[in-house]
């Protein structure tokens, strides 16, 4: 998988197909592969006649994990995302976003909006606008020692999910954490199903 650098941080991304370029942003906890690829949204817009340009996150897939929580606020990581436009040479397309992907594609669209065609965003709601109350709580609990420690609702919910998904990926829970849980914004990494509506993309 191709990378390249931006403020020192090699990001990960793919190029698929021929057509318009359209700029794909993950969810939290996910990547390119899993949010686009699998779920069957690059296929459908491939078949729409469209170039998907999939990429993983800071912190999230064949990316480079950075260890410093400053580094994963939204609008740093959209500089991510104007960083690979201008790596492949693409002046402005369409951006699809979901959950923390739908955030950062926001921040992307208000800091450069020569940049973007249109935006697409899923998964996210009001908290796109308001933002999430419990953030640090839910940082604390994906990186408490044990569930135990956890205290709120919601940081208990995040903290079983990452357990979740940990021993499906052989993996173990604090260790799955990336500081943009509550910093970037946004949830989990599922973009849902692709499927063509008469000509149109929708999500399923």
């Amino acid at each position: 998988m191709p990378t390249f650098p931006n403020s020192g941080i090699p990001i990960a991304y793919e190029v698929h197909g021929e057509g318009l370029p359209i700029l794909c942003i993950h969810g939290f906890g996910s990547s390119g592969k899993v949010n686009w690829i699998d779920t069957g949204w690059v296929e459908t817009l491939t078949q729409a006649g469209y170039q998907p340009i999939t990429y993983d996150n800071r912190g999230h897939g064949n990316s480079r994990k950075a260890y410093d929580s400053q580094l994963y606020y939204a609008h740093e990581m959209a500089e991510d995302a104007r960083g690979l436009l201008d790596h492949l040479g693409i002046g402005r397309c369409p951006v699809l976003g979901y959950s923390m992907g739908a955030r950062i594609a926001a921040f992307l669209a208000l800091r450069h909006p020569e940049r973007v065609t249109c935006a697409i965003w899923g998964g996210m709601g009001l908290n796109l606008i308001s933002g999430l109350d419990d953030s640090e709580a839910i940082i604390e609990g994906l990186t408490a020692d044990s569930l135990e420690q956890v205290k709120g609702r919601g940081a208990r919910r995040r903290r079983v999910r990452g357990l979740r998904r940990g021993t499906r990926r052989g993996g173990g829970g604090p260790g799955l954490f990336c500081p943009c849980a509550g910093r970037g914004g946004g949830g989990g990494g599922g973009g849902g199903r692709a499927r063509a509506a008469g000509g149109h993309v929708a999500a399923g």
